[in-house]
Formats: structure tokens, sequence, C-alpha cells
């Protein structure tokens, strides 16, 4: 697991697909690598699932070699093993847009965002020393962990569409940043009503597309 390499993360197989870690679904705890693994499962449901890494407040950043401060959760798609802040930008336009594959949110994502045109984003972008990547990658960890708290408030244990809402508001962070990502300015926190209404358009739209 990757912003800097996150020690303390607990990662499971996401079976159910409703975005966290379940009792029953098969996890571990990230060490200070942010390495994990998972074990006694089989390789037709680990390849199926999505990963999700819920980091608390007291997980450590290599980064800063210190706690987190505030937690946040990211996620890759089905087959991945690096889990990032940029994996998780593609796993939001994966569940924003039902149907999408990987590659195509992967391109959809570079695409859009200036810094991230020829990244490969479910590669260790620390193990490359890809710079770019990694200030692109702490830019939307700060808006993950800036709005996580608040927004899930309102999501009533609708962790994928939190997810979506919080995919959001990071992408549109990095995006206004250009092509020159920089994690040391400001992220948009959302005021409460603005994330009550997301949420809760999201929800929405949700419930319909469930009929």
């Amino acid at each position: 697991v990757v912003d800097g390499y996150l020690a303390g993360a607990t990662v499971c197989l996401d079976v159910n697909a409703n975005g966290k870690c379940d009792a029953g679904e098969a996890s571990a705890t990230t060490n200070a690598s942010g390495a994990f693994t998972i074990t006694g499962v089989k390789t037709s449901v680990a390849t199926a699932s999505a990963l999700v890494a819920e980091v608390p407040s007291s997980a450590l950043d290599s980064d800063s070699s210190a706690a987190v401060g505030s937690g946040f959760v990211l996620s890759t798609p089905a087959g991945k093993t690096v889990i990032s802040p940029l994996t998780t930008l593609v796993r939001q336009r994966m569940l924003k847009n039902a149907g999408t594959t990987a590659s195509a949110a992967a391109t959809d994502v570079q695409s859009t965002i200036a810094s991230l045109a020829s990244t490969d984003l479910f590669a260790d972008y620390l193990a490359m020393n890809d710079a770019k990547a990694h200030e692109a990658a702490k830019v939307v960890a700060n808006s993950l962990k800036a709005n996580y708290d608040n927004a899930r408030a309102y999501a009533n244990g609708k962790d994928q569409d939190l997810a979506i809402v919080l995919g959001e508001i990071a992408f549109a962070a990095l995006q206004s940043q250009g092509s020159a990502p920089n994690a040391s300015l400001p992220v948009g926190v959302e005021d409460a009503n603005t994330l009550r209404a997301a949420v809760v358009a999201r929800s929405t739209v949700s419930a319909t597309q469930d009929l």
C-alpha cells in the first residue's frame, strides 16, 4: 500500500463489493514497507475481488515517518496488487460508471489529468522513483484525508457511494493543479452541506441503478 509506504493499514479482498473490509473477508495488515500477504483464499476469488485498504489515523507514512493523522480508504481494481491514491482514482471511475474496465478507467484518468498522462497508474511509483506520480498521489491522499470523516457521517454505511463522492473531490483537486502537482498547496475541504448533498445525490443514483 503506497502513499508513501503505509504501515498499519488493513487490506482486504472486497468479496461482496461494498467498499469496506467486513468480518469474514480475508485480510492482512501492512508492514513498514507497505507490503501485505492475504492467505487462505482461492485464486479465483482473489483475482475477481477488488482490494480495499482501510488506513487508520495511526498508520505510519514513510514520507514523514509519522502517523497519517486522519483516516481514509484506498482501493485498487480486481487483479491488481498495488494500492495507492492513483489506483483509487481508477477504481472510483469504475464505480461511478458501472461496467467500465480497469484499463478504460485508467485511460480516462490519464487523458483527463495532465500530470498523469504518461503514468502507469498501477505501478509502485516509489520503487520507480516517479516523483511526479508520487506528488500527484499525495495531493489525492490529502484530499481524501481532508474530507473522509465528514463525508462518512452522511454515507449511512454506503461505502461505495462514499468512495465515488470522495474520489470526485480528489479528482477535481488534482486536475486543478494541471501538469505540476504540488501537495503543499491546500486542497478543497468541502463544507458539511455540500458533502451531505453530494452523498445523498450519489445514493439516489445508486438506488435507481439497483432497480
